[in-house]
């Protein structure tokens, strides 16, 4: 890609803040999550909910 030390920072700024890409990170963080839940409540020492 050509990144060094002087641009390096501003192309991950960039794909930071540009909202396809975005949307994309949120996207795959949540679905994570949801694949990891019980261990998320468990780290968190939150009961879980009746019906789940």
């Amino acid at each position: 890609m050509g990144i060094n030390q002087t641009t390096g920072s501003a192309v991950l700024s960039y794909l930071l803040f540009e909202a396809g890409y975005t949307r994309e990170l949120i996207a795959l963080g949540y679905a994570d999550a949801l694949r990891q839940r019980e261990a998320i409540r468990q780290f968190f020492s939150v009961p879980r909910p009746t019906g789940d």
